[in-house]
């Protein structure tokens, strides 16, 4: 038995990426990469460095005009790619909140447009997801694992920093989308979860869930 957060229908919104009926919907923007060393920077300073004001609402197109007049720096645009710290500090955070912590046993759907990201053994853990519904999911494109919270953390591919595109528990207590090789994660939470995630200084700010998806992908 298939159950999925209620996605809308509409991916072109961020209500295509949250699950109404939530405390909060955030968007989390994934850091930068400083372009091939392996070094991340959160938006925030990426913004403050440029000049440029830092919202849930602020794009990787007005913040790449912006590198762009700067002289020997440039920064990558995330592709659902996360450095370790950060999905830590998401994950402790979450566990933080959850009943079972880090045990949680949680849902993770995995795209298999990413090169790699499904190898053989996850392949023989994980199920297809039928077409079936009006959510992103739905198309025959995503496969679903179940395992615990920290899965994300032990992941040992070489994309073990790819962020699965959807992550939910059985009580939808709380709700990740990350829409396949965009900037940033898409969070339905609770107030609490939401002030563990911002204490843990991850860079999460409220969305309007009517607003046009704001995240850039390839």
């Amino acid at each position: 038995m298939f159950e999925f957060p209620n996605f809308g229908p509409d991916i072109s919104r961020v209500s295509g990426f949250i699950e109404l009926g939530h405390d909060v919907y955030a968007r989390l923007f994934l850091p930068l990469e400083r372009t091939g060393t392996g070094h991340y920077v959160p938006w925030r300073v990426a913004a403050k460095r440029f000049g440029l004001v830092f919202d849930a609402y602020t794009t990787w197109d007005n913040l790449s005009l912006a590198v762009a007049a700067e002289t020997g720096i440039g920064w990558e645009l995330p592709r659902g790619t996360a450095d370790d710290k950060t999905v830590h500090a998401l994950v402790e955070a979450i566990a933080t909140e959850s009943v079972m912590g880090a045990a949680t046993p949680t849902s993770f759907a995995l795209w298999e447009g990413y090169a790699g990201d499904i190898d053989e053994t996850l392949r023989e853990s994980s199920i297809p997801i039928p077409a079936t519904g009006a959510n992103f999911l739905c198309d025959w494109s995503y496969r679903l694992l179940t395992a615990r919270l920290d899965w994300t953390l032990t992941r040992t591919n070489e994309h073990r920093r790819r962020f699965p595109t959807a992550v939910w528990p059985a009580d939808r207590s709380f709700v990740l989308a990350s829409p396949p090789y965009q900037d940033s994660i898409y969070v339905s939470c609770s107030r609490a979860m939401f002030g563990a995630a911002c204490a843990a200084g991850l860079d999460l700010l409220e969305i309007d869930p009517d607003a046009p998806l704001p995240s850039r992908g390839d």
